[in-house]
């Protein structure tokens, strides 16, 4: 979500719906619908799909043009920066 940030504000919205409609539906229509699509956090608010999932997951749906844009911020964004090495190190 922060990368997706990084270069500009309002780039990720949270779903809220079926595990289909956060994970395919709302992408699609973004992708459709808007000029800068935003990314979309899914699979938190469908009820009966959370029980088939971990409690610490989520989806993070992004479109792939906006992917690319994301990789070649990489060098200029906060992975660089020391205190994310150190988190990087706890998560893996």
């Amino acid at each position: 979500i922060q990368l997706a940030n990084f270069d500009t504000s309002s780039r990720v919205i949270l779903g809220f719906g079926s595990a289909c409609s956060t994970i395919i539906t709302e992408p699609l229509a973004e992708i459709e619908t808007n000029e800068v699509p935003r990314a979309i956090v899914g699979l938190l608010t469908d009820i009966l799909a959370r029980k088939h999932i971990k409690s610490d997951e989520a989806t993070f749906t992004i479109g792939y043009e906006r992917l690319i844009q994301l990789y070649n911020n990489i060098d200029d964004c906060f992975l660089r920066l020391e205190a994310w090495k150190t988190i990087f190190t706890r998560i893996t």
